[in-house]
């Protein structure tokens, strides 16, 4: 299931800085251009500079969980207010007890309030719990009373509670159809494919196409 999140009004010249770049690149082939492919690389941190005049936003690796993280650095003399996040593609969404609550179809994704701290230039933090979570129909805002200076930074971090991603798919159109756990925390997703590679694994009961389109299933641990 794909759920997007749209900046609205953001800042179509905003830049990228990938930080620390981990493991191997991996080779993407385009299925809708014939012969053309992409090497993608993997970093530990990618920060997008200017969202919005004066708010970045940096989206890293959780280490001491292996998650997935975002913050949003709010620079002196930036307007939080032009701050506003539209959802797309989920079920339903809602605010429940001051949390983000997102229904993707295959269960609820939340997203805590956020914790928020003052920095300064020597790295010294002050929290401060002014930021709440704003909902207007699928648009999110932050709202609060910021007290900001020309010396320190407003750091946003909500708290995903997202326990793993991954991919899982090939060069061609892949579809999931169901997906169900057991009661030992292993999940299982069955559907339907044409990619000729990248859907099964070595030793697997089949372990390439043999139909214009096959089905599949496959067999995820609970920590993905």
């Amino acid at each position: 299931h794909r759920i997007d999140i749209k900046a609205l009004g953001a800042n179509p010249g905003l830049t990228f800085k990938p930080e620390n770049m981990v493991g191997e690149a991996v080779k993407y082939v385009s299925p809708h251009k014939k012969g053309e492919s992409y090497e993608i690389n993997s970093f530990e941190r990618v920060t997008l500079s200017n969202l919005y005049p004066g708010i970045d936003a940096i989206f890293y690796a959780n280490k001491d969980n292996g998650g997935f993280k975002y913050d949003l650095v709010v620079h002196p003399g930036a307007d939080l207010s032009s701050l506003v996040l539209e959802y797309n593609g989920m079920k339903s969404i809602q605010l429940l007890e001051e949390s983000l609550i997102v229904n993707s179809g295959f269960g609820p994704i939340t997203e805590n309030i956020p914790l928020c701290y003052y920095e300064d230039k020597a790295g010294n933090r002050t929290p401060t719990n002014a930021i709440r979570f704003s909902l207007s129909e699928s648009k999110l805002r932050f709202d609060g009373k910021v007290q900001m200076n020309d010396i320190a930074l407003l750091v946003i971090d909500p708290a995903v509670n997202i326990v793993w991603g991954t991919f899982y798919g090939g060069e061609g159109d892949d579809f999931g159809t169901a997906v169900k756990t057991d009661s030992l925390g292993f999940i299982y997703m069955c559907g339907n494919t044409n990619s000729p590679a990248n859907i099964a694994t070595a030793g697997s009961y089949q372990d390439s196409l043999s139909m214009p389109t096959d089905g599949f299933l496959t067999k995820f641990t609970s920590d993905g």
